[in-house]
């Protein structure tokens, strides 16, 4: 056989291919005498495979023989050897950032030098996890390789940069809350809350105290309504709270979520030293800069300060006075629950003034639930009906009727359920009627039940008995709830759901002319809206005014006739809404209820020789006159005052033809204790009827010349309202009453 020569195999890099490149020119060896014999074709060469390697062996192809003498011959090619050097690949994590507390983003990055079908792909990851501090983090990239072709590579790996950013703290104040007290669930918590000296549940937030405060406890356990519920349907609760004697600082981390809703909760339990006072100053801890500063006082009660907050802060409480508490930390809003409020049987059939505002369901007779209120039936009861219509009293109202009544009910052998929920709009003062109207087998008792829907936790549980003159059980309740009614003895039956306390009302209380512009402690411990100045107003909400200007007589001023600024009460505005001719705006008490409403009216000019209007309080529904007064002869500034609650239309008219109608601020307050306008006297006995906050005691006293006053008797107002008899001395003559509300 002939050999070739010549010819060498060259080196390669790495390209997933046995592909070689054969160098040189080929000759002939071994070829005898003058035969005529020569060598044809283009030499390949192939490697056994397509790995990297050194000294790989290379098979030659692609050269015959020609010749005459050819065919005399056989060709033996050579065999070569070269090498394949690994091939190049990069890959390189592309840099990223995000905010503290957010996820991790999708990382990306690029990767070169993969030859092609060898499936080797690139992923990338970060140790950095949500809660890590900002700061920078390697993204490191990793190679999948399904078919082992690594080898082949010289493999160049490149770590990107993430970079967590603080979140830039935002704070916005929202108001302060002295109504809700420790009936935290309602209003807070549902996303989280630390219940000082109780229970801490923070799924998202992380909340640190600096260490400096100690912890005390006033009591544990409680029913004082101002100490905090525990969490559970106990119904216990603690008075609590971390203190120092001067200052100290709780952190609060809330992620990067977006606005969060943050209530803290003060409580002066023993009334310290007289009484505490201190601020709350919210600080950005990453630049120490102050976002926002309050300053709470007269929290006897129990008083929330509410803000909207992101990001992290720090939450520096200092000693005004006495020393420096607070009770407890609530994150979001209210969620699910009902705090029984009370067993009320004096009402009965009549409904419309004491329940049903914001909807109602009379079972058989007539169903108004509003958005966002919505009721449905659990499907295992049905309707019975004793009497329809009726005239006793135990039997409810028609809405549509003064007079007319039915007796009917939701019954069940055992049990049945309906849904009710309130929405956003929560807590929402929610009662059951209950009527054994035909006191079945000697008299039905059952029990109620709220419950969680998602859970089935109990809520609240009542159980009632001795019902045949009508009793409702009377809750406040928030979010969704499943209220389920079980018979104890008899059947279970349910004659009506009642949403919100009674129809728009609005009670004239009486003018005070001594206050004047200064009304910073005497009105406004519920929410204000100062004209031409600021509006701080929680659970109200005021407006649309309409057919009313702005006009600012002087700001700021001196003058003790003008309105303190809220921020600043040594400063003073004298501004107003106006109207040549009328105008109005619309007031809503919301969850708030029964409100003591002051309207400030002041004629600082004296336009025209004086200003004299109109107040009418009207039913914005019907448009009809709840209350109306007269008001003239206020170049001082008059507040005029009425217990208000429900939804009303307030309208300003102007009589003077020359001036206008006008208006500087309005101020809620909680509503005081007042008799019914009507007193019966049999006997010698002055029978009447007190009205005022529920579960309070009031003491009575009588005067004969309203200077001198004697105390009579005290009053436990357990549902609101309580009925007050009193013998009238021999000669008395006229005589007083007032009630003064007990701590």
């Amino acid at each position: 056989g002939l050999t070739v020569v010549g010819l060498a195999a060259a080196n390669k890099v790495y390209d997933a291919t046995v592909r070689a490149d054969v160098t040189g020119t080929p000759t002939l060896e071994g070829v005898l005498g003058s035969d005529v014999v020569s060598i044809t074709g283009t030499p390949t060469g192939a490697f056994t495979d397509s790995n990297a390697g050194t000294a790989k062996t290379v098979a030659l192809a692609g050269l015959s023989l020609a010749g005459a003498d050819a065919a005399n011959y056989s060709l033996s090619p050579p065999t070569f050897s070269a090498s394949i050097t690994p091939a190049p690949l990069t890959v390189t994590a592309n840099n990223a950032s995000r905010a503290y507390r957010a996820a991790n983003p999708l990382f990306t990055g690029t990767l070169t030098g993969v030859q092609t079908g060898d499936g080797i792909t690139a992923s990338y990851d970060c140790a950095a996890t949500a809660s890590s501090p900002p700061g920078t983090y390697p993204i490191v990239p990793h190679l999948n390789d399904p078919d082992g072709r690594l080898s082949n590579y010289t493999v160049m790996k490149n770590s990107g940069v993430l970079t967590i950013t603080p979140i830039a703290p935002r704070v916005v104040f929202v108001g302060e809350d002295p109504r809700t007290s420790g009936n935290w669930r309602m209003a807070y918590g549902a996303d989280g809350y630390v219940i000082i000296g109780g229970a801490t549940n923070t799924p998202s937030v992380s909340v640190t105290p600096d260490g400096s405060q100690f912890f005390y406890s006033w009591a544990d356990p409680t029913t004082d309504v101002r100490a905090l519920r525990k969490p559970g349907a106990s119904g216990e609760r603690v008075a609590a709270c971390w203190a120092a004697a001067t200052n100290f600082s709780v952190s609060l981390d809330l992620g990067s979520s977006g606005p969060e809703q943050v209530a803290l909760y003060f409580l002066d339990y023993d009334r310290f030293e007289g009484g505490r006072a201190e601020r709350v100053d919210i600080v950005d801890r990453a630049s120490g800069q102050t976002l926002d500063s309050q300053s709470v006082s007269n929290f006897v009660g129990g008083k929330y300060l509410v803000w909207n907050m992101s990001g992290t802060v720090r939450i520096d409480i200092t000693a005004l006075t006495a020393n420096a508490v607070l009770s407890g930390i609530f994150f979001g809003p209210g969620g699910n629950d009902a705090e029984f409020v009370r067993e009320d049987a004096q009402t009965q059939g009549n409904w419309k003034q004491a329940y049903g505002g914001q909807g109602y369901i009379i079972f058989g007779e007539a169903t108004n639930f509003p958005a966002p209120y919505s009721i449905t039936p659990g499907g295992d009861q049905f309707v019975w009906a004793w009497a329809n219509p009726t005239n006793e009293t135990r039997a409810l109202l028609k809405p549509d009727s003064a007079d007319e009544r039915i007796a009917a009910c939701w019954v069940s052998g055992t049990n049945f359920s309906l849904n009710l929920n309130v929405g956003t709009n929560g807590p929402a003062r929610v009662a059951l009627y209950c009527l054994d109207y035909d006191a079945m087998g000697g008299g039905r008792a059952e029990q109620a039940d709220i419950l969680d829907p998602n859970t089935g936790a109990t809520l609240s549980s009542e159980v009632v008995s001795n019902f045949v003159g009508g009793k409702y059980l009377v809750w406040d309740i928030s979010g969704q709830v499943r209220i389920r009614i079980t018979a104890l003895a008899g059947n279970a039956v349910l004659s009506g759901v009642f949403v919100g306390s009674g129809r728009s009302n609005a009670q004239f209380v009486g003018v005070d002319t001594a206050t004047q512009g200064s009304w910073v402690g005497a009105y406004g411990s519920e929410g204000y809206l100062v004209i031409g100045d600021g509006t701080n107003a929680p659970g109200y909400t005021i407006g649309p005014v309409s057919g009313a200007g702005f006009w600012t007589w002087v700001n700021p001023t001196n003058d003790v006739r003008a309105l303190q600024k809220p921020a600043s009460p040594d400063e003073r505005t004298a501004a107003c809404w106006a109207s040549t001719n009328e105008f109005s705006l619309d007031l809503d008490t919301g969850p708030n209820g029964d409100t003591r409403v002051a309207l400030y009216c002041l004629d600082y000019d004296s336009y025209h020789g004086g200003r004299t209007q109109e107040i009418d309080i009207l039913d914005p529904e019907s448009g009809g006159v709840l209350s109306s007064e007269t008001l003239s002869g206020f170049v001082g500034g008059d507040y005029a005052l009425w217990d208000i609650s429900g939804r009303v239309r307030i309208r300003f008219v102007n009589l003077a033809p020359a001036a206008n109608a006008v208006l500087s601020g309005l101020f809620f307050d909680a509503p005081q204790a007042r008799f019914a306008p009507a007193v019966r006297v049999e006997n010698g006995v002055a029978h009447f009827q007190l009205s005022g906050e529920a579960g309070h005691a009031y003491l009575i006293e009588s005067s004969n010349d309203l200077i001198n006053w004697t105390p009579v008797c005290t009053v436990q107002n357990i549902a609101g309202a309580a009925d007050v008899s009193e013998p009238i001395p021999a000669g008395a003559g006229q005589q007083f009453y007032r009630a003064v509300k007990l701590p």
